[in-house]
């Protein structure tokens, strides 16, 4: 595990280093290798350490404390030493994976996932998920919690998530598939004859999923498939989709594939703290401008009203997060005529308000 502040100011944990370090190497104690397969930060600023090994008996999951430099190291249960990927979800839980494969040989059984409190108390001991509570598949490929708070898990068998609001260890219910409720799959659970490899949310909490078969955008419940891009009708260099995360500030999506790595211009964005006066962009809009108008900096999911300087409504929708993007176009269909146009937002409850302009100029 490294801790990277900036040129010459990075600190190395290994086996037993520094002197604490409870980290052990692959193949059990007094070797060099030491996998740490994933981390994640709590907003109070310690981390989550996954440390893979092949030492039954001993934790391979711990919680670093980087100001004190002091661990905690979560009690073994059996597989905690093989564990590969985690997330925090709002109560502080961590999510763990167990390994695809969990024996040397590489044919050892698939076993879900784990839920853990960093508290373990006798009540709650870590919690093993499996196709038994609801997965498609106990082959696991990685955990991202949406912007409602709930667990996703993307399996080799589609994807499902866990949605209780009492959290996995006051209740007994587990995850579930969402089912797709509109257009293409209708009627079947969302990408079940896929393996789901990788998954992000963006701004507007939808899901996006990357596949052997390309890269899908499905809406936040994951029930309907927006988009499905592939070499066939965008630039990625391959279906293989390997990983994909998203810019919250920007939009962008960042997609990995086993041949290279593309982005895309997303028109979702996440406003951190009090939103201020929208940006809108391009502005002012020329002639032969054929895109879409991009506007962000939103209230997050704010109504959006476009009028034009004589108070006739053009636009009215709801940001996807903090964007909207504009076609330019009027409820009609037709592209606006040259002028000054209003663009009017405030968020679900009518606050945070605010007005910008964008100028259009057309043939």
């Amino acid at each position: 595990l490294l801790e990277w502040k900036g040129p010459d100011q990075v600190r190395h944990f290994g086996e037993g280093l520094p002197t604490g370090s409870p980290l052990i190497g692959t193949f059990g104690l007094g070797n060099n290798r030491v996998e740490v397969t994933d981390v994640a930060a709590t907003s109070e600023g310690k981390v989550w350490v996954v440390n893979r090994h092949l030492l039954p008996g001993s934790s391979g999951l711990f919680i670093l404390d980087p100001a004190t430099t002091t661990w905690q190291v979560i009690p073994w249960v059996p597989h905690l030493q093989e564990l590969e990927r985690v997330a925090l979800d709002d109560n502080g839980y961590a999510w763990v994976t167990v390994s695809r494969k969990t024996d040397p040989s590489g044919t050892g059984p698939a076993i879900g996932i784990y839920a853990v409190d960093p508290a373990i108390t006798q009540s709650n001991p870590p919690r093993l998920f499996t196709s038994a509570t609801g997965l498609p598949d106990n082959q696991i490929y990685e955990l991202a919690k949406d912007r409602r708070g709930y667990m996703w898990a993307a399996t080799i068998k589609g994807v499902a998530v866990f949605s209780d609001p009492s959290g996995p260890f006051l209740s007994p219910a587990g995850f579930t598939l969402p089912v797709v409720r509109r257009g293409e799959g209708t009627g079947f659970p969302a990408l079940f004859s896929e393996a789901v490899r990788t998954l992000a949310v963006d701004g507007a909490d939808r899901k996006w999923f990357g596949t052997d078969n390309g890269l899908w955008l499905f809406s936040p419940d994951a029930d309907e498939a927006l988009m499905h891009f592939t070499t066939a009708n965008s630039p990625l260099p391959s279906n293989r989709i390997v990983d994909v995360k998203v810019n919250d500030k920007t939009g962008e999506v960042w997609v990995a594939t086993d041949a290279g790595v593309v982005a895309y211009r997303g028109s979702a964005t996440v406003t951190e703290g009090e939103p201020h006066c929208t940006a809108v962009f391009p502005n002012p809009v020329r002639p032969d401008f054929q895109g879409t108008v991009g506007i962000s900096g939103l209230a997050n999911n704010a109504l959006v009203k476009i009028t034009d300087v004589a108070g006739h409504l053009v636009y009215a929708t709801t940001a996807t997060g903090g964007t909207v993007a504009w076609n330019l176009t009027m409820p009609d269909g037709q592209r606006v005529r040259s002028g000054i146009y209003l663009v009017l937002s405030s968020d679900a409850d009518g606050k945070n308000g605010c007005v910008s302009k964008v100028a259009v100029l057309s043939k």
